[in-house]
């Protein structure tokens, strides 16, 4: 099933009711109800909006997650539910147990299928790809030698040649709806480790100690040229426009419901995660030894 993902951006008071989500809208004077199972992301972007206790604890017996932003409208901080699987004890158990070479293996994957879809990207845009293609059979066990980073800045640079974009988190525009694009994919991919009974902050080569979703940033690898692909299409139309409007939100926060394809099947991009990391479930339990993961579609 589908969730639905709800933004909003205006005051407003949020409160539950006979397993509904309801959202009083202040100035607009009108309400929404929305059944709490369908709610995958309730996303807050505004300083005026209150929400009640129970209708935090009812989105999160229901397997959604509560994303709030800051004074930048970017996401700052994401509300997941803490036991939202029956098996999570012995899931979590056999995530703990995994082995080094079990995660150098995931990790190849991982970053093997990451920069298939960059060169996808690139071939879509008419950019010189197969060079990128040829740093994955120089992929090691555990990418000793960084084949990632090194495909990563050839395709940063080729994609937007004859700019002056360098990729960096604090850089420039496009650099701001990277970063907002790729905070939505995490938030998902997050909620999906949660609602699978694994724990997102033990990660599979993310190790950063201040970091609480290094499981996530693990598993979105593959999934962020998605984002690369969306926004380069709309850097191409909007060269000067730097700002995070209503516009580019509301793009890619339907980036959750884009189309990727995984063992030739097609799917909405958050039915993809959840696929990707029951896979990596089926991993860690010793039931197969490849991860199912996204190709990008046209």
């Amino acid at each position: 099933m589908i969730k639905r993902i709800i933004y909003i951006e205006t005051p407003s008071y949020i409160s539950t009711e006979n397993e509904q989500i309801w959202i009083n809208y202040k100035n607009a004077e009108r309400s929404e109800r929305i059944p709490a199972e369908d709610l995958g992301f309730l996303i807050l972007d505004n300083y005026q909006i209150t929400i009640s206790t129970n209708a935090i604890n009812k989105i999160g017996q229901n397997g959604g997650a509560i994303l709030t932003c800051g004074n930048n409208h970017h996401p700052l901080m994401l509300a997941l539910p803490i036991e939202a699987n029956y098996l999570q004890t012995e899931r979590l158990h056999n995530q703990i147990k995994a082995s080094l070479p079990q995660k150098k293996n995931l990790w190849n994957q991982l970053i093997m299928s990451k920069i298939k879809n960059q060169a996808f990207v690139l071939k879509y845009y008419s950019k010189e790809y197969k060079t990128l293609l040829t740093k994955i059979d120089k992929i090691r066990s555990g990418d000793v030698s960084n084949q990632e980073a090194i495909a990563s800045q050839y395709y940063w640079k080729t994609l937007f040649e004859d700019t002056n974009f360098r990729r960096d988190p604090d850089g420039d525009y496009p650099n701001n709806l990277l970063n907002y694009g790729y905070a939505i994919i995490r938030a998902i991919v997050a909620r999906a480790v949660v609602i699978s009974g694994l724990h997102p902050s033990i990660g599979i080569f993310h190790k950063n100690k201040l970091n609480a979703f290094c499981l996530a940033d693990d598993i979105m690898e593959p999934y962020r040229p998605i984002i690369d692909k969306l926004v380069f299409q709309y850097y191409i139309k909007n060269p000067y426009n730097e700002i995070l409007n209503k516009e580019v939100k509301k793009m890619l926060l339907e980036s959750a419901f884009l189309d990727v394809r995984i063992n030739k099947k097609t799917h909405p991009l958050s039915i993809g995660v959840q696929i990707t990391v029951s896979s990596l479930v089926d991993y860690f339990a010793g039931k197969t030894k490849k991860l199912n993961l996204p190709e990008l579609c046209d």
